[in-house]
């Protein structure tokens, strides 16, 4: 079970910091388009 917890919390970091990058990339190309 603890195995599957840091599975789940790693899975989550790493959506969460995908999301953020994309983020900044969205807000990049915004930029760069004005």
């Amino acid at each position: 079970t603890h195995i599957k917890t840091l599975k789940r919390v790693s899975y989550g970091f790493k959506s969460f910091s995908n999301m953020r990058i994309r983020i900044f990339l969205t807000e990049g190309l915004i930029e760069i388009n004005h």
